[in-house]
């Protein structure tokens, strides 16, 4: 999950007593994919995440997964997960398309790009057959799905305006624009369809995006969805051959930023969201880090310090980043500090809140 961008926040910070909004609602993105390469049984790491009282989940439909073979679809492993969270009373936040949370960004099956000669920092939809195909496979999800009441929302692709990926694929607005079209078409609830851009509080970064990036996703997503998210992380790195960088931003820098992202997509009619707010390490060369070495990008107390700051900032609903991680951390190395943190934060905002609906 390589991203040219970053920000930080304040180490060290405890979280403070926080009026929480009555109607601020924390969720989590579920990845099977991260648990298994963890070396986490996906089914038990899901089971036990359901405990922890999380609003909304985001879940992924990966093509490559689904879709086997040409026209042969298996949608056990979705279906198990949405029937969990059904029984809980957890609505879904079920992304479609190309790509789908965690890496390698675009999981898209191999017999379809495997007769294309597709090169590195191409338009992947640019592809006929590639566009063809992903227009079927969003048809087959929503077919199998249009009437699942635990499905709340549709996110349609996942960052599609930025190059991710091993190979830095991108889509371009005119094929993303047809993928919500065939998802509108095939809803018959109207649900609302949230989509994702990556953001850069770094200046330099910010500037290296500008120049990276085939087109601006703010603009295109803000005229595509109902719901804007931003992906945040407080810590990122990056390593080019020996050399281990850090980025950093300021605080008052960081909230000039999002206020301002913020208030344009309000100007533009749009809910902002906070779809990725980093709960996990970000290392250096590592996809996730499996050590057990005290880490500069992340520990518990700079997600709770970013989690209040951001609700401060009046995002409503929040999605923290990383929750395989912390069941990772507790069955490999017995540390329950991330698990006890982040239960403890849910359960400080559950009980805030029952008490603001219990004075109205």
């Amino acid at each position: 999950m390589i991203r040219p961008f970053c920000l930080s926040l304040a180490l060290a910070v405890g979280l403070m007593p926080s009026a929480y909004a009555g109607n601020l609602k924390v969720g989590t993105t579920y990845s099977p994919r991260q648990s298994e390469y963890l070396g986490l049984d996906w089914r038990d790491t899901f089971e036990a995440l359901l405990t922890v009282d999380f609003d909304i989940f985001r879940l992924g439909t990966y093509w490559s997964q689904i879709e086997p073979r040409p026209g042969v679809f298996d949608f056990r492993a979705l279906d198990w997960q949405l029937d969990m969270a059904r029984q809980r009373g957890i609505p879904v936040v079920l992304t479609v398309g190309m790509k789908a949370p965690r890496w390698p960004e675009y999981f898209i099956p191999e017999w379809v790009v495997a007769p294309l000669t597709i090169q590195r920092g191409e338009n992947i939809a640019s592809h006929p057959e590639i566009r063809e195909r992903t227009l079927q496979m969003i048809r087959a999800v929503m077919e199998r799905y249009a009437n699942e009441p635990g499905i709340a929302y549709w996110q349609v692709e996942n960052e599609p305006f930025d190059r991710s990926g091993p190979d830095y694929w991108w889509s371009d607005p005119e094929f993303v624009a047809e993928e919500v079209r065939t998802v509108r078409a095939h809803d018959p609830l109207k649900r609302p369809i949230v989509m994702t851009v990556a953001t850069y509080p770094n200046g330099w970064l910010r500037f290296g995006a500008r120049v990276f990036q085939p087109t601006d996703p703010l603009p295109e997503t803000l005229r595509l969805c109902d719901i804007i998210a931003f992906n945040i992380y407080p810590v990122v790195s990056q390593q080019l051959g020996a050399l281990k960088l850090y980025f950093w931003t300021e605080r008052q820098a960081r909230q000039h930023y999002y206020q301002g992202l913020k208030k344009f997509a309000e100007k533009n009619g749009r809910a902002a969201w906070i779809m990725e707010l980093q709960a996990e390490p970000w290392e250096p060369g590592h996809l996730v880090y499996a050590g057990n070495a005290p880490l500069p990008t992340a520990h518990p107390e700079i997600t709770e310090e970013a989690f209040k700051e951001f609700q401060d900032l009046g995002f409503d609903t929040i999605f923290l980043w990383g929750a395989e991680y912390w069941h990772f951390r507790r069955m490999r190395f017995k540390d329950t500090r991330w698990w006890n943190a982040m239960r403890s934060l849910l359960q400080r905002r559950h009980s805030i809140t029952d008490k603001l609906q219990d004075r109205g």
